[in-house]
């Protein structure tokens, strides 16, 4: 295995016939990864002291940048949302799907945890109808919460059990907070924009 650290987020690149000829499973920094039959556990290594430069901040608004063209796409680490009248798995990488990176979702699966507690972070999860409802009214909420927070605190809602403060507090949270707004405005935008009682949204994983 080849571990690659970069921009914060580390990347376990796994070779053998269960992930295909070169599977990449994403780990976040601030998560612990909990394989079947190899639990893995990796924490943040990262320096708590870097102050946060430019590039940081443009690594963190391109990771929360909201995707419609798929041309645009570097690599497959991305969440794919697609809307289906049909309740079969759709195919990957569709015109007219939205995507965001998967450091970008992270701060939004909390809002998706709440909506459906069987969601699953490197699955194809579906929402029905009622589903639909519950995760536009969660990241609603998620939204209220972030707009109302004086400080980045309220990501451990998002990052449960493997927040620092003192990593996240180098960003400026005015901006990261808008972003994070953003980002969770333009998906319930795109599910309210493609929502009927008949169909289906599909949020497909890593």
């Amino acid at each position: 295995m080849n571990l690659n650290q970069a921009a914060g987020t580390l990347t376990l690149w796994a070779l053998g016939d269960t992930l295909g000829a070169i599977g990449r499973v994403k780990i976040s920094p601030l998560a612990i990864l909990n394989r079947t039959n190899d639990t893995v556990r990796i924490k943040n290594d990262l320096s708590m002291n870097a102050e946060c430069t430019d590039s940081d901040i443009e690594w963190l608004n391109d990771s929360l940048s909201v995707i419609r063209d798929r041309s645009v796409l570097e690599g497959t680490c991305y969440f794919e949302f697609a809307a289906s009248d049909s309740p079969s798995q759709p195919k990957c990488w569709s015109d007219g799907s939205l995507y965001i990176s998967d450091t970008g979702f992270d701060f939004l699966h909390s809002a998706f945890m709440r909506a459906d507690s069987s969601f699953d972070y490197y699955s194809f999860n579906r929402f029905d109808s009622q589903g639909v409802v519950n995760l536009l009214s969660e990241l609603a909420e998620w939204e209220s919460k972030v707009a109302n927070s004086q400080d980045c605190r309220i990501l451990e809602q998002t990052f449960p059990g493997s927040f620092s403060f003192d990593y996240w507090s180098r960003y400026p949270w005015e901006d990261l907070r808008t972003r994070i707004i953003h980002a969770s405005q333009e998906i319930r935008a795109f599910i309210v924009r493609h929502h009927h009682p008949d169909s289906f949204l599909w949020v497909l994983g890593m």
